[in-house]
């Protein structure tokens, strides 16, 4: 997925590195590729990923601008009503994107100048859901409202929530809805 999206200099180099390891990597213009991994920052070098900040790769405006064309397959208007929430959707890829909002009628009509990109990678985490399951199934599976900020594993525990449900549970209709 990645390899659809990155510039080659930046996939390249990152492909020296496990990538269901990454948490995400961030982009901002003028500034070093930093690849988060368990929570942890570290910077992509030619060489992979480094502690060291001065061999770190710098993300340039076409970059950026590279990965928006690539998303949006070359048609930013396409994705405008997702650029305006603050991210995009790419194959199960969160991508947020910061820049100039453009506001009429005090609403936000689009983003422009984007400057900052944070790519956060999906991961299945299995049985996350177990510490709650019997709350929400027992005595019949409960409709379930799952509220909590950004990046605090609210699809990650929906995903395994549902794969438990349909491995325990017989008869049951799940219906998610997501974004």
């Amino acid at each position: 997925m990645l390899k659809e999206i990155l510039p080659s200099i930046i996939y390249e180099n990152l492909s020296k590195v496990p990538i269901e390891l990454i948490n995400e990597i961030r982009l901002r213009v003028g500034s070093l590729v930093v690849v988060n991994i368990g929570g942890v920052n570290n910077y992509l070098t030619y060489n992979g990923l480094s502690k060291n900040a001065s061999d770190g790769l710098i993300v340039r405006s076409a970059n950026i601008d590279y990965i928006l064309q690539k998303v949006s397959n070359n048609s930013l208007y396409t994705i405008n009503d997702q650029i305006i929430s603050g991210y995009v959707t790419f194959h199960g890829i969160r991508i947020g994107v910061s820049g100039e909002l453009v506001v009429v009628d005090n609403k936000i009509k689009t983003i422009k100048n984007i400057d900052s990109i944070n790519i956060r990678m999906p991961h299945i985490i299995k049985n996350c859901s177990l510490p709650i399951y019997n709350l929400l199934v027992e005595g019949g599976v409960k409709n379930t409202l799952i509220v909590s900020p950004p990046g605090a594993g609210k699809t990650t525990f929906i995903r395994d929530l549902a794969h438990q449900i349909n491995t325990r549970e017989k008869n049951q209709s799940i219906l998610i809805i997501d974004e």
